[in-house]
């Protein structure tokens, strides 16, 4: 696919390939194929790949081993942890034969086995098109279970897991669900913003307004379209639990967008925060919304069609030994723009001369497989970036993309009509970067490589 990008393979199969491609590589072992995500941690290499092919840049080749390692951490293994699948004995599906390659039923019975030893087990994981949908827990090695369909194509891939958190090899299989009837599904859009901090001296302008009018562009587009706004004073870390809430009574089929829009800021650890009403500029971790909290919102919900938006400061990964820290007004105007940031922590760049570094590598290339919750999250601004909003968009840069890109369908970008998760990203992407002249870039802080799911 030249628009996106390349592959290569080396003779111990390891591979250099465009994170949006991932999801067309398959492995096969005797007579079975499997997909990607599984060997993706031990075999995609793109820093063996160059040294494979003669790079004679050390310093390029040093930077992409840096990124793999650092891709190993954030995933929670090391080299000497990952998983040795020669070992393990195979998870089989025992009715596949019966399994159609599409149905009209919303729900399959699938029965699984394996020799391993029960003892040596500690439960069964299923996922569809990249997430976890269903976890059975004990010490078995025969299944029988019910899985629950999406409307379309279901990617399924099903694993147990061992007592050390070792998953075997997943078997897959793909169906087709085309109810005989229409079925209802919604869109959910919930707008979190603070303008009016308790901490009056960090107000902003447009904050509530880029959530309030992209509630308002969704209700134009379809009336049907469920939204909800926290705004100011209610955006508290505590009031977290009732979206969280709200979120589980979404089904199956539904599609769920969340779009945060004010202050971001890092602790000295470089951990990103949302500014919540009440956060404590000096001291971001105590009242302020982590990462993980935005996170979790979307962990274990119906819905499997998931989108974050960040539009803070910082929002995006860090390149942590590239930076330090500085306290400082940083809400400056430059050429009629405003940014959104702290007063207490900016970052300040150590090294200049290398504009590609880690997190650029990793977005790149590595699909995040760690994030079992399918979600994909588009972040504002990298992490070293500051985010951006001006009278001259009347919003965020990055707010003002996402609406163009959605409601006036910029973001159909092969003009079929439609506007997939990667039309949107690749949109915002570029069109944020020419309006504000390459001092905002957005970065996709998590990539479901396996669900580019549509408008």
């Amino acid at each position: 696919n030249r628009e996106q990008g390349f592959a290569l393979l080396t003779p111990e199969n390891y591979y250099l390939i465009p994170a949006v491609l991932i999801n067309e590589l398959h492995f096969v072992k005797g007579i079975n194929a499997y997909t990607f995500s599984q060997f993706d941690l031990l075999l995609n290499r793109p820093d063996k790949v160059l040294e494979k092919i003669g790079l004679t840049d050390n310093s390029l080749l040093q930077l992409h081993q840096k990124a793999y390692k650092r891709r190993l951490q954030n995933a929670g293994f090391t080299s000497k942890q990952l998983p040795n699948f020669e070992i393990l004995n195979p998870l089989i599906i025992e009715n596949k034969k019966e399994i159609p390659l599409n149905t009209s039923h919303p729900v399959i019975d699938v029965s699984f086995s394996t020799q391993e030893a029960k003892e040596n087990i500690k439960g069964l994981i299923i996922y569809i098109n990249g997430q976890k949908v269903k976890e059975l827990k004990g010490n078995e090695n025969k299944w029988k279970t019910k899985i629950d369909l999406s409307i379309g194509n279901n990617n399924i891939e099903t694993a147990y897991l061992l007592n050390n958190g070792t998953e075997s090899l997943r078997e897959h299989f793909k169906i087709e669900y085309k109810p005989l009837k229409p079925i209802k599904t919604s869109t959910y859009y919930i707008g979190i913003a603070v303008s009016n901090y308790q901490d009056s001296s960090m107000n902003l302008k447009y904050a509530v307004k880029d959530v309030e009018d992209i509630a308002h562009k969704f209700k134009l587009k379809d009336s049907t379209t469920n939204t909800y706004l926290f705004l100011n004073e209610v955006v508290t870390k505590k009031n977290l639990d009732s979206i969280k809430s709200l979120l589980a009574q979404t089904s199956i089929n539904d599609k769920v967008i969340i779009s945060f829009s004010g202050h971001g800021m890092l602790d000295t650890a470089n951990n990103f925060y949302f500014g919540s009403w009440d956060i404590d500029f000096n001291n971001p971790q105590a009242k302020g919304i982590s990462f993980n909290n935005i996170n979790h919102l979307l962990e274990n919900i119906p819905a499997r069609d998931k989108l974050i938006l960040i539009d803070a400061c910082h929002s995006g990964e860090v390149e942590k030994d590239n930076t330090s820290f500085a306290t400082s007004d940083t809400s400056t105007t430059e050429q009629n723009v405003k940014t959104y940031s702290s007063r207490s922590v900016s970052i300040k760049n150590k090294k200049k001369k290398n504009k590609t570094n880690t997190v650029l590598i990793m977005e790149q290339y590595f699909s995040d497989i760690s994030n079992s919750n399918g979600v994909n999250i588009i972040s504002a601004a990298a992490g070293e970036e500051y985010a951006f909003e001006s009278a001259e968009w009347n919003n965020g840069v990055f707010s003002y993309s996402f609406m163009k890109g959605i409601f006036e369908k910029k973001a159909d970008l092969n003009f079929d009509g439609l506007i997939t998760q990667q039309e949107i990203r690749k949109y915002m992407q570029k069109n944020v970067l020419q309006l504000t002249k390459g001092k905002q870039r957005p970065t996709a802080r998590s990539l479901n490589a396996l669900n580019n799911w549509i408008f």
